[in-house]
């Protein structure tokens, strides 16, 4: 099974994050928080990891892994595969260091698994079923619009295959190339939603929907400024349009 573990609850500072999962060994229905506390030149001081087990008689409880993590803090939402969530975490000094964290709902153990790129804030996505990182350096997209797209073949090996390399067509798509791309979303049908890393004050912004197993660009939307009716418009984010699990209430 293969859904997105959206962050259910976020206060203004970031801290704490909380993903949901299942936990098809015992059968659960669990949430993982996290929380960390950050020093001098961002260092990531600690970090602490709690699971709420969903159901009757809900409680809060330390995660049961036997090696602790590293102290981090994420700052991607989360792919549960299979009852393995994974999500982008940063730690060491001025979050120098980002890689990808993975957590078992069942064993409740940690990976800390090396990107196949340095990059400092990759954009994750499922692909095929497995995790992959949609990459891109400013250079390249400026010149050519060429992305690489990597999936993660051994999570505990930490084996990444380069799948294929795309070229965009960044001239139907509005990107100047002074701008830094952003992916907005991701879903199951290998589509990505492309617009601009910062948007202007009072202009309208551009949004594409790219294919990238058929290797094309499937729709393109013009938003409206939105100052007029919500104040300076800080972010616009959708993270994961097609979750595939039905909502259910649990009962506690």
């Amino acid at each position: 099974m293969i859904t997105s573990t959206n962050i259910i609850f976020r206060e203004d500072d970031g801290n704490p994050w909380n993903y949901f999962g299942h936990d098809s060994v015992n059968d659960e229905y669990k949430v993982l928080s996290i929380v960390w506390e950050v020093g001098e030149e961002e260092r990531v001081l600690k970090s602490e990891h709690q699971v709420l087990v969903l159901g009757a008689g809900a409680y809060w409880r330390n995660t049961q892994s036997t090696i602790p993590p590293p102290p981090h803090c994420p700052y991607t939402q989360g792919f549960s595969i299979n009852g393995v969530l994974y999500y982008g975490a940063w730690f060491g000094k001025n979050r120098s260091v980002s890689v990808v964290m993975s957590f078992d709902f069942a064993s409740e153990e940690f990976t800390v698994i090396k990107l196949p790129v340095d990059e400092a804030s990759p954009n994750l996505m499922i692909y095929g079923g497995k995790l992959a990182v949609f990459y891109y350096s400013t250079k390249s997209l400026a010149s050519d619009g060429s992305v690489d797209l990597w999936i993660m073949e051994d999570a505990r090996k930490c084996i990444w295959s380069n799948k294929k390399s795309l070229v965009l067509p960044i001239s139907k798509m509005y990107f100047v190339s002074f701008y830094h791309m952003r992916m907005q979303g991701t879903s199951l049908n290998s589509e990505v939603r492309l617009t601009y890393a910062n948007f202007m004050r009072d202009q309208p912004i551009h949004v594409v929907t790219y294919d990238l197993e058929r290797n094309k660009m499937t729709r393109r939307v013009e938003i409206s400024p939105l100052r007029d009716r919500f104040g300076v418009t800080k972010c616009l984010q959708t993270d994961f349009w097609e979750d595939i699990e039905t909502i259910m209430y649990l009962e506690t």
